[in-house]
């Protein structure tokens, strides 16, 4: 956007290229995204957007600067948002949220005061646009000189009406050269003095309430020393009396509690899915996380049970419910010649009965552990179960209310019977289902039950060859043979994710480049060049070319291979509902001829071949796999640290949807 364009960038020209009405659609995204992360949290906070005019919009760019040629700026605060907070000890934990739920581009930028300086800090941080935002638009980056991006600022509540203000009457004036101030600079100076005031107020504040929170522990107003202690969005549900009684007979217990920080709450509260945040919950949670007490644990289940026979009577009105798959898995129990059908009937019936009567004891206190014919039923409830060990037959039915979810009832049914084809075997069928009401939008979750990796370990489940969670490594002929056989065998009901060894090989710890990246970094150098014509296009180049500097490398012993992706990791994950291959670097070239990839193409990819299919439904390049990533991680307080966690994370929840998709 050089000189020569200064006289026709209108405030017109700029709306029709804009489409001011879809960013704001963009923006309100943004906001209810973060609004959704920030509820979760329970600290006090406030939430502004504004999109740029068109008008604004067309006056920066007519100033200059800005371009897309090589050193010209791009805009990046077309879409702004502003998050005012309470206490300035949460400016922290809102950088973090942030840096952690989307794509952050550079660094924060903050005020750096010096002793003797009086000036508000300022925190700025500018985001990605996530992709599924855009909706059909794309942000004209050809046409203006624009990133896709979103200026994020962090206030405190007592700078922010300053803030205001000084933008007000310091910047957006219409007199030139600040004469609005001029001749007066001790007055400016006293605008600036206030800061420290500000910033006085913001320490004391927070000392204030640690004082209070320390005076109603030692008087043991529980309620009000949680309240001030940890200083967050607690709804009026009174702390139950259990606890109270508790607390006052063994005074060490709340003790512990009171020990625990702030900042540790609030990350245990982002690492739980809940509805709003009671005493009772942070009671729960901290023990649950730290102090491990089992008579509060005790008292939590009470609790739960109680609010589960509340809630099935307080329905107010019927409504039509939603049915959504969860979970759904048929396989061969595996059969040895060292025992006999029966046995293994029995084993897996015991498995399944004993999962059963824990998870339904709370209401059905008679259910044997040993299987047997059982039925009952309640409000919300009902248990039904059939055996018949002549028939070699085991089935249970079982429904619950779900207690986080009023309304929401959870269905499970199990099938164990004997399958006659030549050989005898055990077939196991699971199928779990969610019915939800209609206008509840927590969409029901994938949800292996547990029993299932017991049947796997005592019994062992088979897809005509036997699941594991860990991943199948190919190596030899024999290995490689049957997993062909596997791949192309019509009957196969599950998916298999192929991991090829990683281009990179390892000898002695140290990394040698094959010649093939080395051909594949040169040509990206070359493109690099080209792509310097415009600083846009080249960012965004260089930001999905992440291979191979900025791949996190592990040191291995010699002669050992590895896929781009933790294979093992991933095998612990979805192992039990489909099968994961890892084939070192002669099978994964043989692999490559057969389907008719190079070198290049074929090592460190991942390939996944549905159900029933001898031809792959995917295939992800070693640089497709490198440059993933999270632009909107949701899903970030819930996960562990795992490697490569953008990839694998789609990857497992591709082979979740493919798995539900093709439920028996």
């Amino acid at each position: 956007m050089g000189e020569h364009n200064k006289e026709w960038m209108t405030e017109e020209i700029v709306d029709g290229i804009l489409k001011r009405g879809k960013l704001t659609e963009i923006a309100v995204k943004i906001q209810k995204a973060i609004v959704d992360i920030f509820k979760n949290s329970g600290i006090y906070y406030r939430i502004f957007y504004r999109v740029k005019t068109a008008k604004s919009l067309a006056e920066k760019l007519n100033r200059g600067g800005y371009g897309f040629l090589e050193g010209e700026k791009h805009i990046q605060d077309i879409i702004g948002l502003r998050i005012v907070l309470y206490y300035s000890d949460d400016l922290s934990i809102g950088q973090k949220i942030m840096k952690d739920t989307f794509l952050m581009l550079g660094t924060w930028e903050k005020t750096e005061n010096k002793e003797d300086q009086f000036s508000a800090s300022k925190i700025n941080g500018v985001f990605w646009i996530p992709e599924e935002f855009m909706a059909g638009y794309k942000i004209p980056e050809t046409e203006l000189p624009l990133d896709p991006v979103f200026e994020l600022q962090f206030r405190t509540m007592f700078f922010e009406g300053w803030h205001e203000i000084e933008h007000d009457m310091r910047y957006k004036t219409n007199f030139a050269d600040d004469a609005f101030w001029k001749g007066n600079p001790d007055l400016s100076r006293i605008l600036n003095c206030i800061v420290a005031n500000l910033e006085l107020c913001d320490w004391s504040m927070i000392h204030l309430f640690d004082q209070l929170a320390e005076y109603h522990y030692k008087e043991k107003n529980w309620e009000m020393m949680l309240k001030s202690k940890f200083r967050l969005r607690i709804s009026d549900q009174h702390l139950s009396e259990d606890f109270i009684n508790y607390f006052n007979e063994v005074p060490t217990v709340i003790e512990q509690i009171y020990r625990c920080t702030r900042s540790q709450l609030i990350e245990s509260l982002m690492g739980t899915i809940h509805g709003e945040i009671t005493y009772n919950l942070i009671i729960r949670i901290l023990n649950e996380r730290y102090v491990h007490n089992r008579e509060i644990a005790k008292i939590c289940e009470h609790l739960d049970y109680m609010k589960g026979l509340w809630s099935s009577f307080q329905t107010p009105t019927l409504q039509r419910l939603e049915s959504s798959d969860v979970f759904c898995l048929e396989v061969h129990l595996r059969h040895k010649e060292e025992r006999t059908l029966l046995e293994e009937l029995r084993t897996a019936a015991h498995i399944v009965q004993i999962w059963a009567k824990n998870k339904m004891s709370d209401i059905f206190d008679d259910i044997s552990e040993k299987p047997d014919n059982y039925k009952r039923q309640t409000l919300g409830y009902q248990m039904v179960i059939s055996y018949h060990e002549k028939l070699f037959y085991y089935e249970m039915e079982m429904h619950h209310l779900d207690m986080e979810h009023p309304g929401t009832i959870w269905q499970m049914q199990v099938l164990i019977h004997r399958v006659r084809t030549g050989d005898e075997y055990l077939t196991f069928w699971v199928h779990s289902i969610c019915r939800h009401p209609q206008d509840m939008s927590a969409a029901a979750v994938f949800s292996k039950p547990l029993f299932v990796n017991e049947l796997s370990a005592r019994i062992g489940l088979e897809d005509i060859e036997l699941l594991k969670t860990s991943p199948i490594t190919i190596e030899n002929e024999e290995s490689y043979g049957r997993f062909l056989r596997l791949l192309y065998a019509k009957e196969r009901r599950l998916p298999v994710v192929v991991l090829s060894a990683a281009a990179n090989e390892i000898l002695d710890g140290k990394i040698v480049l094959e010649n093939i990246m080395e051909e594949q970094i040169e040509e990206e150098k070359e493109a690099e060049e080209i792509s310097k014509k415009s600083l846009f296009h080249s960012r965004v180049f260089l930001r999905k070319r992440s291979f191979p500097e900025n791949r996190k490398q592990l040191r291995r012993k010699k002669g050992e291979f590895y896929g781009i992706l933790h294979a093992g990791k991933l095998a612990h994950i979805i192992g039990m509902y489909s099968h994961v291959y890892l084939l070192d670097r002669e099978y994964s070239e043989k692999f490559g001829e057969k389907l008719g990839k190079e070198k290049r193409e074929i090592f460190g990819s991942v390939c996944i071949y549905d159900c029933g299919s001898i031809e792959p439904s995917e295939f992800f390049t070693e640089e497709q796999i490198l440059g993933s990533r999270f632009d909107y991680n949701r899903y970030v307080y819930y996960e562990g640290d795992v490697y490569e966690k953008a990839f694998r994370h789609k990857l497992v929840e591709m082979i979740k949807r493919k798995v539900l998709e093709k439920h028996p």
